[in-house]
């Protein structure tokens, strides 16, 4: 049937070039998403925004009795939403219409007196894109005008993201936000649609009371949301698995820092130590730029890799000697906490926006004296890695690998057990052994860098013709 509606005009005073001009100016992620709405925009109708439904938000609008002229002054505007601050949008409905028209208030067509009140009600697309002005309207915080982020699914071009911007635009002149993130939807482990028929579903709830809910906001970090994401209980097993050695490697590193006093000025001397800081500092910039680039699959991927390789595979296997065998309040243990702390604080607010109550605990621990949350505080200063640092250890860290290999070849044959049951000789060039000569020369008073480097009992160096090292 055809029936009377209001519209907003597209093509009236520069609107719909506008709403054009505010998309190109908007971050866009994925890039596609600009396109879509950018035709979606171009070649819309006037937006029909009247519905006639029993419940909503009404269009405050007058009819004369006489021509059925329609009024929506202003004056008549602003009575209305003086009265819905108080009684709410209802009051439309159940006050008389005489009560929200200035008195005297005739027709502007035939200067009719009496009026009927209008009972549609507006899209509730309209509703939800004026989501901006009522938070500008917020009594208890100060809310900019433009949002930084607006986040929803691929459908939300032609639903929220779109109302969003024509309300924005029509009544600001701007767009409502700075940037837009569009993700996909959740399908099973096959890639089908969750259906309650299909008995596919994967409820949240029911995955964080099994695994925790930093194990279900880690597997959101891992999928790649700018396409359909797939769940299952066999992936949140090995989501699981990743965090728990997330979670051990943030355990070695506060159970050694138990008597550890961040305020007694301990500093960074051991050379290893140093390496561990400039390889840390190289991770926080890592994760800085994919936060703010919404990447989040690079840092679940950057967070998994850390914690396993360098530090746990590496750094905390090759310390393990210094911290429990050197005296407690010794120069090379202490050197090595200061780098933990400062390793494990920053880690904690990095993993903090991932894995909220991991990392509130680990910061807890490390700041037990200050009160508060990590969740009140801001990612560390940046610091430029150190090149030269991280330079001068990339060939001890190749004859390290090599020197792995050999090992794990002798204890596959039952030549030894452990590592530390073997004495390593290692020839090659003056030029190819020239580092590891450099490595354990450092610090004289404590001999032994290469065999902890290599974590064996000895190592000894043997000059040769050949260029490459060989074990």
């Amino acid at each position: 049937r055809a029936t009377a509606q209001w519209f907003i005009a597209m093509d009236r005073r520069g609107f719909r070039e506008k709403a054009l001009s505010e998309i190109k100016a908007t971050r866009w992620i994925p890039a596609w998403g600009e396109d879509r709405i950018s035709n979606m925009i171009a070649s819309r109708p006037d937006w029909c925004i009247s519905r006639q439904r029993l419940w909503g938000v009404p269009i405050p609008a007058a009819y004369c009795v006489a021509c059925e002229e329609p009024h929506l002054e202003t004056s008549i505007l602003a009575r209305v939403a003086d009265t819905f601050d108080q009684e709410g949008a209802d009051a439309w409905f159940a006050r008389d219409i005489a009560f929200f028209l200035p008195e005297g208030f005739k027709c502007r067509k035939c200067s009719g007196t009496k009026f009927r009140r209008e009972d549609d009600i507006l899209d509730v697309w309209f509703d939800s894109g004026s989501l901006h002005a009522a938070l500008e309207a917020h009594p208890d915080r100060k809310v900019p005008a433009i949002a930084d982020l607006y986040l929803e699914g691929s459908d939300q071009h032609r639903g929220w993201f779109h109302s969003s911007l024509l309300v924005s635009v029509g009544t600001r002149d701007h767009a409502p936000f700075k940037t837009v993130l569009t993700h996909g939807f959740t399908m099973d482990g096959e890639g089908r649609k969750m259906s309650k028929s299909l008995g596919n579903t994967v409820e949240a709830d029911k995955a964080i009371k099994q695994y925790g809910a930093d194990v279900l906001r880690l597997w959101v970090s891992m999928v790649d949301f700018r396409e359909d994401m797939r769940i299952s209980d066999e992936l949140l097993k090995r989501v699981a698995e990743a965090y728990r050695k997330i979670r051990n490697t943030s355990r070695f590193l506060l159970s050694n820092l138990f008597d550890f006093d961040p305020s007694a000025g301990h500093q960074v001397t051991e050379p290893l130590d140093q390496y561990a800081l400039a390889v840390h500092h190289d991770f926080e910039a890592r994760m800085r730029a994919a936060y703010e680039a919404h990447d989040y699959h690079a840092l679940h991927t950057l967070l998994v890799h850390y914690c396993t390789v360098e530090l746990s595979a590496f750094y905390m296997d090759v310390l393990k000697d210094r911290l429990y065998c050197d005296a407690a309040n010794g120069p090379r243990r202490r050197s090595a906490q200061a780098a933990m702390f400062r390793i494990a604080d920053g880690l904690a607010r990095y993993m903090a926006p991932l894995l909220v109550f991991t990392g509130d605990e680990i910061y807890e621990s490390l700041h037990r004296a200050e009160p508060g949350t990590v969740h009140e505080r801001v990612f560390p200063d940046p610091v430029t890695p150190d090149a030269s640092v991280l330079a001068a250890w990339k060939p001890l860290l190749e004859a390290r690998e090599a020197a792995l290999k050999t090992l794990e070849t002798a204890r596959a044959a039952k030549t030894i057990a452990s590592s530390l049951e073997a004495s390593l000789l290692i020839k090659g060039s003056a030029a190819a052994l020239a580092p590891l000569r450099a490595h354990e020369a450092l610090q004289a008073p404590f001999p032994g860098n290469l065999a902890n480097l290599f974590i064996v009992s000895e190592v000894r160096l043997e000059e040769t013709a050949s260029g490459e090292l060989g074990f």
